[in-house]
This record gives structure tokens, C-alpha cells and sequence, in this order.
């Protein structure tokens, strides 16, 4: 659904600006003549609530448009304009409701476009016995107090660190070619998660300015594993792409198959290295081991 709700208006410090007052001629200063053009084309449903509350062809009406629906000269609606918007909402609900109610296909006569009966859709076995089932290991790399638990000392992480590169999408984070950074699975963790044998990357992939190739080996030590050791079994590798074929920057996950260690009690560590090439940007968000 798209709300059309901010327009342009007259106001004291400013005679220019317009307002929708209803007569005839091109509607060019709301947002809904903008919008509506766009939603169309995508197929959205489209409340406009300048054409509940307008037009607005009285000073008196312009100056209730100003002072009560909105609290700003932008577009913020007061608690009133909210309380309108969401009434305008809840009526389209409703009568999308009751025609979908009118299309039921027990209905004699039913021709609603609005039904189309269709086979149940079921969840998939494998998505039910990996996050129900297995009890998974999450791993989140969101802060740098998790991450630096992960870690067997500060070399096992070099040119790696958790900020936010885009505000409120924090990450582990390298631009550097070469940086490599290994977060720890103790062995009673490994007993305990490893059970379907992946390791699930949650990455965010960039689409401008940079691309980033990382490679995720996991590793199979000897439990005690010590600092600035990565010798052990390779059980999971996979070489990733961060760069988006889309012009988006998305959550992306990739699956690493993992083989079962040799050893019972072994320790895990999982070792990203930003490959390039420059300019660079690997950016991990969690790490989930099933």
C-alpha cells in the first residue's frame, strides 16, 4: 500500500508556494501527482489522503491544512494528521475485506478477481528441521565486545573491526586486501551445533563504489587451539562475491557445506579473508553454524 499524504502549501514567509484548492487545470503540487503515476505502474494500492481531508480552496481551509494536519512546513503529520491517516487506512481495509469476503468461491456467483484458490503452500522440511530442530549456533558480528570473544588474541583479527559504514547497519567490516580475521567454535559448542554440517554467511553486499571478494575457510584444530595458529583441517571453504548484481544493498546468505571433523573434540575456527581486489569492502553481519 502507498500513502500520498505531503503537499505543498501557502504560508506566511512564503506566497509562492501552492495548494491543491480544486479547480480545474494540472494538480502539480502534492505529492499524489507524483506517486500515483508510479504505484500504478507496479500495481500498489494507492490511499491518497489530501483527497479525503481537500482540496483545500478556502484561506480557511489552507490555514487548517498548516496548522493542524501538519506540524511542520515539510510533511509531518500532527498526532490529528495521524489519527486521520490512519482512519483513511483502516476504511480501505475494510472494503478491500469485504470484497474479498463478496469472492468467496462458496459465494453462488462469485466473479471477484480479488480469490484465487490455490494449492496450501507448506513450509519446507529442511527450513523446520534447521532452525526448530538442529538448534543452531548464531553468531553475530555486530559488535566488537561479540566479536573480540570470538577471537584467540588481536592477531587472530588484524584490519577487521565493527562500525557502521551505513548508519544503523553495523558489521564486521575489512577494506583491506589481505586482512584476515578467525572467530573461535569451542569444542563443546561444536558437539552441541554442529549437527546438519553448514555454516550460513549473513552478509551485505554493496553496489557502488566498491567491490569486495571474501574467502571463508572453516578450520578443524586441536582443541586448545593457540594464538596465531590456523593449522588444522579444512572441513568448509567457499569464496564469496560482495558486490551486488543489483543496484541495492541487501542481506545475502550463502551456505558453506561443512564435512564432519576427524576428531571429537575439536575446535572450529572460521577464517574470512578479504581477497580484493581494490577498492574493497567485506562486510559480515552473523555467522550461523548448523
Amino acid at each position: 500500500m502507498w500513502v500520498g499524504l505531503s503537499t505543498r502549501r501557502k504560508s506566511l514567509q512564503n506566497e509562492t508556494f501552492s495548494v491543491w484548492d480544486g479547480q480545474h487545470g494540472e494538480r502539480l503540487s502534492d505529492a499524489v501527482h507524483a506517486q500515483l503515476p508510479i504505484a500504478r505502474h507496479h500495481g500498489v494500492p494507492f490511499v491518497s489522503i489530501l483527497d479525503g481531508i481537500g482540496p483545500f480552496s478556502s484561506p480557511d481551509s489552507v490555514t487548517w491544512l498548516t496548522e493542524k494536519f501538519y506540524c511542520d512546513q515539510c510533511c509531518h503529520p500532527t498526532p490529528l494528521g495521524h489519527k486521520l491517516s490512519a482512519l483513511a487506512i483502516m476504511q480501505f481495509l475494510k472494503v478491500q475485506h469485504a470484497h474479498t469476503l463478496l469472492g468467496q468461491p462458496w459465494r453462488a456467483g462469485s466473479q471477484s478477481p480479488l480469490y484465487c484458490p490455490r494449492e496450501p503452500k507448506l513450509a519446507d522440511s529442511r527450513d523446520i528441521s534447521l532452525y526448530v530442530d538442529s538448534h543452531p549456533l548464531h553468531i553475530y558480528t555486530t559488535t566488537q565486545s561479540e566479536v573480540d570473544q570470538r577471537t584467540l588474541c588481536k592477531e587472530m583479527c588484524v584490519n577487521w573491526s565493527v562500525f557502521e559504514d551505513v548508519r544503523g547497519k553495523p558489521g564486521l567490516i575489512s577494506n583491506i586486501t589481505g586482512a584476515q580475521c578467525c572467530l573461535v567454535v569451542h569444542p563443546d559448542e561444536v558437539k552441541r551445533h554442529l549437527v546438519v554440517g553448514e555454516l550460513h554467511v549473513l552478509g551485505l553486499k554493496s553496489y557502488s563504489n566498491t567491490t569486495g571478494v571474501g574467502t571463508v575457510a572453516v578450520i578443524a584444530a586441536q582443541a586448545g587451539a593457540q594464538c596465531g595458529s590456523t593449522q588444522g583441517e579444512t572441513v568448509g571453504t567457499s569464496t564469496i562475491d560482495f558486490k551486488w548484481d543489483q543496484h541495492a544493498s541487501e542481506i545475502s546468505t550463502d551456505v558453506i557445506y561443512l564435512s564432519k571433523p576427524a576428531a571429537a573434540d575439536t575446535t572450529l575456527l572460521i577464517c574470512i579473508l578479504n581477497v580484493g581486489p581494490l577498492p574493497t569492502k567485506v562486510k559480515i553481519h552473523k555467522l550461523t553454524l548448523f
